[in-house]
């Protein structure tokens, strides 16, 4: 009779224990679906912060397009010519060009420095020449990426001269390091594919460079 009653103990406390394990796999299978289902609702909540802010930035640069084309109207510069369409180029060293120039390339050409006037958001101005001559930029080994441009105003070569200034062009056939070792301070040199040199650096140039 004791040992029908030990066994029988033994039984209930068996029984108690694969309860136990059952309830404690049944608890963990809801504890894990609860966490997907917050890991989901973090997602969607990380995807709609991450809209609102996209939305919130094209507002933004709407506002900031319509600001400054409201005051580019107001300085009478609103129907000016932009730099590049004022210039053609030798299509063979474009992507140079745009990555040593970059938002210069797009510069509003003006008559008047307005240096007391800043505009309400990021803008490059270029001033019309009226007789700037010193357009010097030579070198005995080298070639100024000025020479690619081969037709220019002339209202506006004294721009290019000064932001292309110290620029020089890296023929391909010649060795990166050798053409550096002509390099003064201060100097670069550009391939075709837009990648900048200088004494101490390199710019690869890419689509979103």
């Amino acid at each position: 009779a004791i040992f029908q009653t030990a066994q029988q103990a033994i039984t209930g406390i068996e029984q108690a224990v694969q309860k136990l394990r059952a309830d404690e796999a049944a608890l963990q299978l809801e504890i894990n679906q609860l966490r997907e289902e917050q890991n989901q609702a973090q997602r969607a909540n990380n995807q709609a912060e991450a809209e609102i802010n996209s939305l919130q930035k094209m507002q933004q640069s709407l506002n900031n397009e319509s600001k400054l084309g409201d005051w580019l109207s107001s300085k009478g510069l609103k129907n000016n010519a932009r730099l590049w369409q004022k210039i053609k180029i030798d299509a063979a060293w474009s992507i140079a060009l745009e990555a040593v120039l970059g938002a210069k390339l797009n510069a509003l050409i003006s008559d008047d420095k307005m240096l007391d006037a800043r505009p309400p958001s990021a803008l490059v101005l270029g001033y019309r020449a009226g007789g700037d001559k010193s357009l010097a930029n030579t070198h005995s080994k080298l070639t100024p990426l000025l020479s690619v441009i081969k037709e220019c105003d002339a209202e506006v070569l004294p721009i290019l001269a000064d932001w292309l200034k110290g620029v020089w062009i890296l023929p391909a056939e010649d060795a990166v390091e050798k053409a550096i070792a002509n390099l003064n301070v201060g100097e670069v040199l550009v391939n075709q594919q837009g990648d900048v040199f200088g004494r101490h650096s390199v710019i690869y140039h890419g689509e979103n460079s």
